[in-house]
């Protein structure tokens, strides 16, 4: 069932077993899983069926850190059905692949890092997903999608590897349909979560207000709350707490917020091969390729092996690589690339002048540039490594409230996204090995690594924001438990991005959806307790019991491979 919040009575009442805030892929993952096991779920979702520029002004928040795209672009976050998923309309297939093994371990030389649970608890959730977001399978070895003549198989140096990654054009709002059809699904749209009130406990939500347009409110009362509105409005929904939790809920130890991560990007090298590399059909591997009999198409990244990152102590790499000419990967041509997104990044990047500088000593260069980007005199002799690198886990990179409001006189974020010198440190090594090994196989060099240009290269997010309300099992070093309860709060849950504690190269969606499955299971798995205590006490004393055990320490069940019906 589908309805507009604006077509509720004002102060009517809602009741469910689940309320989720927020209709993107983690948050309709946990609906479908949870409706067909028959469990009543209200979806709140702050915008409408599309996009609408009023709505996206209530993800407006400021950046005093690294330079960022404004938090309410839609290339960021998204108040629509589909959530962010829906930047892939205009922005390019969704690129799924799994987190790797070493993503999810503690390393003495990543502070902060490793999760709770580990690659094997999870794995087994991938198939579900997978199967939500349209892919073949959740397999991603190198051996299954390419040929010996591709590098498919073993590189003949144990530093490298390929990373496949499955492309296929969807979004998630091809799920409206299974939505309006499901009759345990009550989504409301243009629903903004305002309020979380607990009437007596304060370690219990009771009921959430919400908001359907001036003086236009109503009433959720569900039984278990889920966070699933995005890795900044988690955050913000938390630290705005209540009266009972004035700092926020879950937030005793400062900690909400903290450990921001994206995806860092930036041109690490140009690779000049071998001319008998070039007329072989090895790099071919690196292009995208359809898979015969399936909707979806390959490309590979290039890495490093498991083994070589922890014994260098690497955060985890991987590059695109991608055919180039000598103007379009000029230096030169990086800074005509960092002043173009000075249009929109706040705040500006450092060293303007010099970039400006660059231009001007290098007219030709910037004229080149220009007439093979219109697709004149373009014969590519060289390849880009574009690097999508896992971000150090840093507790100083962080959002907070800010003091500007909304409309709904909620306090705006402030984003601080700060890097380390492990960051920079990472890439320039990472590129060196590859370097090393590329000499000793014969294929050619690496030039222009990250850090020898001047100006210096600038790093940006992808904006596949992570953190902010990380998994741990101690409250002191993390906001919510291993399955996803917020820590201090008896029925309040956060799935998505924001329980990341490391986020890998891979792009992040998989790994959310396979989470929310997993959460499911566990909401389901409490959810079925809860009812046959109850029917214990009424058989046994003649009344209803309203006990509800905890259950956050209880076993998920194995993950599904159902598609939403």
């Amino acid at each position: 069932m589908i309805r507009d919040a604006e077509d509720l009575q004002r102060g009517e009442i809602i009741e469910s077993d689940v309320c989720i805030v927020g209709a993107g892929p983690s948050g309709l993952t946990l609906a479908f899983e949870l409706a067909k096991a028959d469990k009543r779920v209200c979806v709140l979702e702050s915008g409408g069926i599309d996009v609408e520029p009023d709505i996206q002004k209530l993800s407006r928040a400021e950046s005093i850190g690294e330079p960022y795209l404004p938090l309410n672009h839609n290339g960021t976050r998204v108040r629509a059905f589909g959530g962010t998923s829906r930047h892939w309309e205009s922005n390019g297939p969704f690129r799924g692949r799994s987190l790797d093994p070493i993503d999810f371990e503690a390393r003495d030389e990543i502070p902060h890092s490793g999760w709770p649970i580990t690659f094997d608890e999870v794995a087994p959730y991938y198939r579900t997903a997978a199967s939500y977001c349209d892919l073949a399978s959740d397999d991603f070895e190198p051996k299954t999608w390419h040929t010996q003549d591709e590098l498919g198989h073993d590189f003949p140096d144990d530093t490298l590897r390929l990373a496949p990654f499955q492309l296929v054009d969807t979004d998630w709002s091809r799920h409206l349909a299974a939505v309006r059809d499901h009759p345990n699904i009550d989504l409301i749209l243009h629903a903004t979560a305002t309020g979380f009130d607990s009437a007596q406990d304060v370690e219990r939500i009771d009921s959430i207000t919400v908001e359907a347009g001036d003086n236009h409110q109503f009433v959720v009362r569900p039984g278990i709350v889920v966070l699933a509105t995005h890795a900044l409005e988690n955050a913000r929904l938390l630290l705005l707490g209540n009266q009972q939790h004035p700092d926020g809920f879950g937030n005793e130890h400062d900690l909400v917020g903290r450990y921001f991560q994206d995806h860092t990007a930036v041109q690490a090298a140009v690779f000049r091969p071998t001319q008998e590399l070039m007329r072989s059909p090895k790099l071919n591997v690196f292009g995208t390729h359809p898979v015969p009999d399936e909707k979806i198409r390959i490309c590979s990244m290039l890495g490093l092996s498991p083994e070589v990152v922890r014994r260098e102590g690497l955060l985890n790499p991987a590059f695109f690589v991608f055919p180039t000419t000598a103007a379009l990967s000029s230096n030169t041509f990086q800074s005509v690339r960092t002043l173009g997104r000075t249009l929109k990044f706040r705040p500006r990047p450092p060293s303007m002048a010099a970039h400006i500088a660059n231009l001007a000593g290098h007219p030709m260069t910037v004229m080149r540039s220009a007439l093979e980007l219109a697709g004149r005199a373009h014969h590519p002799d060289r390849f880009l490594l574009l690097a999508m690198n896992e971000q150090a886990p840093n507790p100083m990179s962080r959002v907070t409230l800010g003091n500007r409001r909304d409309r709904f006189g909620r306090r705006e974020l402030s984003l601080d996204w700060r890097l380390t010198e492990l960051d920079h440190w990472s890439m320039r090594r990472s590129v060196e090995l590859i370097d090393e090994s590329f000499r000793r196989l014969g294929w050619g060099r690496l030039e222009e690594l990250y850090g020898d240009s001047k100006p210096g290269r600038q790093m940006w997010g992808q904006f596949h924001q992570l953190g902010t309300t990380r998994m741990s099992t101690d409250p002191r070093r993390g906001v919510v438990d291993t399955n996803s309860a917020v820590h201090g709060m008896d029925n309040l849950y956060c799935a998505g991005g924001s329980v990341f504690t490391g986020g890998g190269y891979a792009n992040p969606t998989l790994t959310m959806v396979a989470l929310s499955a997993r959460l499911a299971d566990h909401l389901i798995h409490r959810l079925d307790h809860s009812i046959r205590l109850a029917d214990h006490h009424l058989n046994g004393n003649g009344v209803a019991g309203t006990d509800v055990i905890d259950l956050t320490h209880t076993q998920p069940q194995q993950g599904r491979t159902t598609q939403p019906s």
